[in-house]
């Protein structure tokens, strides 16, 4: 009997041990963003709000998200339940802005340009 209550103490003991020890993630912040949204960052991740943190889930969240081509260097903090993801992102081309206009001046027919681009090409 002794030797029962003492496996059921020590299993108790264990059980809140390791509640004790868990780190749940309560909110996800993303620190760096400039061309990316948060909402398809959340979809790489392999990980959500409520589930535990730990040394591990750092790397799969630096794993998945250096996966996706759009980040130069990533960091992970974890304070209080809220994950801290510091990210620096590779250089991306926003737009392109032609211009056709070739002018049809002395000038442009004494230097003999001639446009290279037209219309019809760009569609």
């Amino acid at each position: 009997m002794k030797n029962n209550l003492n496996k059921l103490l020590f299993l108790l003991f264990l059980f809140f041990t390791t509640n004790a020890y868990s780190n749940p993630i309560d909110k996800i912040n993303f620190i760096g963003l400039n061309n990316t949204s948060e909402n398809s960052l959340l979809k790489e991740m392999p990980i959500k709000i409520g589930d535990e943190y730990s040394d591990s889930t750092s790397n799969a969240i630096i794993q998945s998200l250096f996966q996706t081509g759009l980040f130069s260097d990533i960091s992970v903090t974890n304070s209080e339940g809220k994950v801290n993801v510091t990210l620096v992102e590779n250089p991306t081309i926003k737009f392109f802005d032609f211009s056709l206009d070739s002018g049809s001046g002395f000038s442009n027919w004494l230097k003999s340009e001639k446009m290279l681009m037209s219309t019809e090409l760009l569609k």
